[in-house]
């Protein structure tokens, strides 16, 4: 069975895969600021009646993004790994989100994940076909607030975590037609489908695309 986690925006979320791929329970949360990585796994083991023993694969979201959330993700998850030497596998989150809507919506070519990077910059990677890169921080843009209407792939899609702090921004330099207009978050079953399709980092380390602040 495979055990995944992503807890790198404010919208947490773990699941359970069989060892034959097939979903078996998925759990999400938005207690990021108060609960913890372990209480939610814990709570998806109870409710699914899986051993912790039965687990044999964990997969988890290494960002970018909360950098509280991101560590305490990957701790719990290492911790219930090594006694066992189960096989940590990580997967960039903005990939996973990219994922996610392109499997809601199978119809869009190009798909832009945006964060908020601070001090005025944000973050960006954008998608087409495959889903085989930014499960590091290479591939990742820098951009300046004032120069998004410029540097956005013209015919994306945006999406963003961080809708609440970027939103103002972003409709002055898009169209609303490309915009979710509300937040849309990466998520544990997305992570889980990407590392077992392969599609994940070499090591399962964070991605910071600058010093934590």
């Amino acid at each position: 069975m495979l055990l995944a986690i992503e807890r790198s925006t404010v919208q947490s979320s773990a699941c359970i895969y069989t060892a034959e791929n097939k979903l078996l329970l998925s759990k999400t949360c938005t207690s990021l600021g108060t609960g913890d990585a372990y209480e939610l796994i814990n709570s998806l083991l109870e409710d699914s009646g899986v051993a912790i023993e039965q687990i044999k694969r964990y997969a988890v979201g290494l960002g970018p993004g909360s950098f509280s959330g991101i560590r305490s993700g990957l701790a719990v998850i290492n911790g219930f790994a090594i006694p066992d030497g189960a096989k940590v596998i990580g997967v960039g989150s903005a990939v996973a989100a990219a994922y996610a809507f392109r499997k809601e919506n199978p119809r869009i070519d190009r798909i832009a994940v945006l964060g908020d990077a601070r001090r005025g910059r944000v973050w960006m990677a954008t998608f087409g076909d495959g889903f085989n890169h930014c499960h590091d921080a290479n591939g990742f843009a820098q951009i300046s607030k004032a120069d998004l209407a410029m540097e956005i792939p013209a015919e994306a899609m945006i999406i963003t975590s961080d809708w609440d702090r970027l939103s103002t921004d972003l409709q002055k330099a898009v169209p609303l037609s490309r915009l979710t207009a509300e937040p849309f978050y990466p998520t544990a079953e997305a992570v889980a489908e990407l590392a077992i399709a392969g599609n994940c980092a070499t090591i399962a380390a964070p991605i910071y695309l600058n010093p934590a602040v």
